[in-house]
């Protein structure tokens, strides 16, 4: 688990462990070999599929005995070393992860990946840490929350970011975000959402929830084009991580 916690335990037995740490899933004891010991706050968290690999994201400058592993970085699950060679260092904080075959997706607030320019959404290889080319989309506000379906064809992104919908008389806070195709992930055009914090997990959730969204801002946008300048959905704030 990772957030802005110092220890763990309760009392007597408080146990050091900042930002980082992991936990018997049955007994909820500490798993005392791991221990990575980030220099600051863990936003984001996610395995690989066959568990070898434990990617972290957040606003860290050192973590695992890396210090060129700042804001991201790839571990070893059952020790909390990283890999020194994975070091795409983001320039700021990464609220968010998605793995798709051997390309890591990343969210946040940053505005820079390996020294190229990458606003708040990039893609970098799961292995290596290079940064991809195709995924250039530059979102205006912080990505907060991300999900790939389950054949990583598409890439579903919440945030606050906005969109200009040209000649929709509402201009919408977008929650909700279909980026289509392998890869580079070419944007849909445009549609109106709902804003969203968060995004489900489980497909037909996920699938009945934008139904819902997509009936409402029918109807919303009815009343929008008698009353041009209307806004929908304003998140704010943090997003909790639960991978």
């Amino acid at each position: 688990m990772g957030g802005t916690f110092t220890s763990v335990g309760y009392g007597s037995g408080t146990i050091d462990r900042p930002y980082l740490a992991a936990l018997d899933a049955g007994s909820g004891q500490l798993v005392e070999s791991f221990n990575p010991k980030p220099d600051n706050a863990v936003y984001s968290l996610l395995k690989n599929i066959d568990g070898s690999r434990l990617y972290v994201g957040g606003v860290f400058n050192r973590i695992g005995g890396c210090t060129p592993c700042d804001r991201l970085a790839a571990l070893d699950p059952s020790t909390g070393a990283a890999n020194p060679g994975f070091h795409p260092q983001p320039n700021a904080n990464v609220a968010t992860l998605a793995l798709g075959g051997r390309t890591l997706y990343l969210g946040g607030t940053f505005t820079v990946v390996a020294g190229v320019s990458r606003p708040r959404l990039a893609a970098v290889d799961a292995i290596t840490g290079g940064l991809g080319t195709k995924l250039t989309l530059a979102p205006n506000q912080a990505v907060r929350d991300m999900a790939l379906n389950s054949t990583a064809s598409t890439l579903y992104l919440a945030g606050a970011f906005t969109l200009d919908l040209g000649d929709h008389p509402l201009q919408l806070r977008l929650g909700w975000r279909r980026l289509a195709g392998p890869d580079g992930l070419e944007p849909e055009r445009p549609r109106p959402r709902l804003g969203g914090r968060a995004v489900a997990r489980q497909r037909h959730r996920l699938s009945d929830h934008l139904r819902r969204q997509r009936e409402h801002l029918r109807r919303r946008a009815r009343v929008g084009d008698r009353h041009a300048g209307h806004r929908v959905g304003h998140p704010s704030g943090e997003v909790a991580q639960r991978r």
